[in-house]
């Protein structure tokens, strides 16, 4: 699910600014273009893939509520690279010691 890791790369795009934010908040919509209904296994699934990551995921409608936390959340080694420098620049622009 490419859209977990878009979600991670936001949130570190966000750490960035001068509120320095470590938590955000998303909505995925599950439903794909030709897909007649969202069954409870894509649901599982989704979900399962999102706490693989380190991240919270709740159904809500036809899709998930995700909250990714900096803190806690699987980092690939690019957006380890990406989290480095942003909070480095994070903390010498704004001065947040997060």
């Amino acid at each position: 699910m490419q859209q977990i890791d878009s979600c991670i790369e936001t949130t570190i795009n966000r750490l960035s600014s001068e509120a320095g934010t470590m938590v955000s908040n998303f909505y995925l919509d599950l439903r794909s273009p030709g897909r007649q209904r969202i069954t409870e296994k894509l649901v599982e699934q989704s979900i399962d893939l999102c706490r693989s990551r380190g991240i919270y995921a709740e159904r809500e409608g036809n899709g998930l509520l995700v909250r990714v936390d900096l803190r806690t959340c699987y980092l690939n080694p690019g957006q380890a690279e990406m989290f480095n420098i942003a909070i480095g620049y994070t903390r010498s622009v704004h001065g947040n010691h997060l």
